[in-house]
């Protein structure tokens, strides 16, 4: 499974607004409940996968992960926040980038077919300054189904 097949161009932000590393997990778990009533439970995903390690992975990336049983498949939703936030990156730089998964625990092959797209794509710099140049979701969601491609 790729990004592109769980990405929607109404599921990326860009808002400068979300400061903290807990307040963006926060307002990501209810984006992904919005259909259901999971918030809580993705929320508890979320910070447990951060208690393990960072989900920063350095040049400005972060991906969050949330994997429970009340949700239904996969989603991806992408967060740019160019101030960016401080996410516990071993790098000790700031997060730009977010992409964020929640699936299923029931439907590994695809959470972690996901994670390994994630990484893939938007760990080209080229991709990134593309993306972070960018004002709206529609788009950055082009560029996301561009790279998909490839």
């Amino acid at each position: 499974m790729k990004i592109i097949d769980s990405l929607r161009p109404e599921s990326i932000y860009v808002s400068d607004e979300i400061m903290s590393k807990n307040d963006l997990l926060d307002f990501l778990a209810g984006e992904f409940a919005l259909s259901g009533g999971y918030r809580n439970e993705l929320l508890q995903s979320f910070f447990k996968r951060e208690e393990l390690a960072s989900t920063a992975i350095g040049n400005g990336i972060a991906i969050p992960h949330a994997i429970c049983r009340c949700f239904p498949g996969s989603l991806v939703k992408i967060c740019i926040n160019r101030k960016g936030i401080d996410f516990g990156a071993v790098d000790g730089k700031p997060v730009f980038l977010i992409i964020a998964i929640a699936a299923n625990t029931d439907n590994q092959k695809a959470y972690l077919s996901l994670l390994s797209d994630a990484a893939k794509i938007f760990s080209d710099d080229r991709t990134l300054k593309r993306i972070l140049s960018e004002e709206s979701a529609k788009k950055i969601y082009g560029i996301v189904k561009e790279i998909s491609k490839v």
